[in-house]
């Protein structure tokens, strides 16, 4: 945990990521996988008898097969400067709708729908028909729960793949990002 005085949010923030870009590019080395054996794990779980939670222990073996699988980083580069970047969201209903279609759903349809119809810029008023992104300092995206952000956001992945365009979700768990990553390569395989 870094705890620090704030004068400047947006400075901290820059000084914060400049330092997290800092230690990647240090090429700070992975730990190892664990060998097999058996292993030990607290885990935190939910109790209605317990406001703070309960710890249960975990047992795992592991015992692998064959050799490890080879470790693979996919190099990205550096993503253009962009000072705006315009998406119609005709492109993202046409994405929804096709991803809706082979997988015989519909919630990516109305979620584009939805936030359509209710985004608002910062002046209150409608957005239109084009999702304008802007480079600058981070902004909320305030919407209810299930109103469609993180479908939103898959999407606009999606049409950034579909043009060669680099992007980056941020999620505030590491088993977020697996999901995510697993999502995405079920919508977009590369």
């Amino acid at each position: 945990m870094l705890i620090l005085p704030v004068g400047d949010e947006e400075a901290l923030i820059d000084v914060l990521l400049d330092e997290l870009e800092d230690n990647a590019a240090k090429g700070q080395v992975l730990p190892k996988p664990a060998p097999p054996g058996s292993y030990v794990s607290d885990l935190r779980i939910r109790d209605p008898l317990s406001p703070s939670g309960r710890v249960v222990d975990v047992f795992y073996d592991l015992d692998y097969q064959g050799p490890p699988a080879p470790s693979v980083v996919q190099e990205l580069g550096n993503a253009p400067v962009a000072d705006e970047v315009v998406i119609p969201f005709a492109d993202l209903e046409e994405i929804a709708g096709r991803l809706d279609e082979l997988r015989g759903q519909d919630y990516r349809r109305k979620a584009v729908a939805d936030i359509r119809r209710h985004v608002r810029g910062r002046d209150g008023m409608g957005v239109g028909e084009i999702l304008r992104v802007k480079a600058g300092p981070l902004r909320v995206f305030h919407a209810p729960t299930g109103m469609g952000k993180n479908v939103l956001s898959e999407l606009v992945a999606v049409w950034c793949a579909q043009r060669e365009r680099v992007i980056s979700l941020v999620v505030p768990q590491s088993a977020q990002v697996l999901a995510t990553v697993y999502r995405l390569r079920r919508i977009w395989p590369t």
